[in-house]
Parts: structure tokens; C-alpha cells; sequence
């Protein structure tokens, strides 16, 4: 028998809902700021890179998006994205575009 959380507490789906992003978004956040065990100049300028790269992402993610709902009756577009799902995405960019630079250097 398979119970859920709302049916044992009186609590609703949209409390439930809002508490999971939140949570989410300040988890990605504390794991975007906290910092290695070895910091130097590169790192930070990586991670600066990284950091620029998600924010002009999710501008531009914005921006293509509020013209793609504006012209919807004439494109087939899926409904208003939340701002936790934009920044979801910008932390998502973060992290992969740090891998890929910390990468990098470990193969040089």
C-alpha cells in the first residue's frame, strides 16, 4: 500500500510544491558557492566564467521565450516557464561548464 505525504498530513500539494523548490534552488545554491580544497586564481576565474556564462544563458533563455509566448498563436509553445525552472537551467549550465573547464585542465 503506497501512502503519500498529503494524505497523512493535512497539507497542500501547492505548500508542498513551493517548500521542494525552495529547498532545490538553495541546495544548488550552496553547492555553486562552497569551494575546493585547493583555490587558486584559476579556479575563481573559472568559476567566474561559469557563473557569466549561466546568467547570460538564462537572459537569453528569457528573452527567446517571452518572444516565443508572445508569438504564440503563430508557434506551437509550451506554457509560461517559472523562474525556478530558469534558474534550475542557470545552475545546471553552472556546474556543467565548471566540469568541463576543471576538466580541461586536468588534461593539460
Amino acid at each position: 500500500m503506497v501512502l503519500s505525504i498529503t494524505k497523512l498530513l493535512p497539507i497542500e500539494k501547492e505548500l508542498v510544491k513551493l517548500i521542494t523548490k525552495n529547498t532545490l534552488l538553495i541546495s544548488l545554491l550552496l553547492l555553486a558557492i562552497t569551494s575546493n580544497k585547493v583555490e587558486d586564481e584559476l579556479t575563481h576565474k573559472n568559476r567566474l566564467k561559469a557563473f557569466a556564462g549561466a546568467f547570460i544563458f538564462g537572459v537569453v533563455f528569457t528573452i527567446v521565450s517571452s518572444t516565443i509566448n508572445y508569438l504564440s498563436p503563430y508557434f506551437s509553445s509550451p506554457s509560461n516557464t517559472g523562474t525556478t525552472y530558469i534558474l534550475i537551467q542557470m545552475f545546471f549550465i553552472y556546474f556543467i561548464s565548471l566540469y568541463t573547464m576543471k576538466k580541461g585542465k586536468r588534461e593539460k
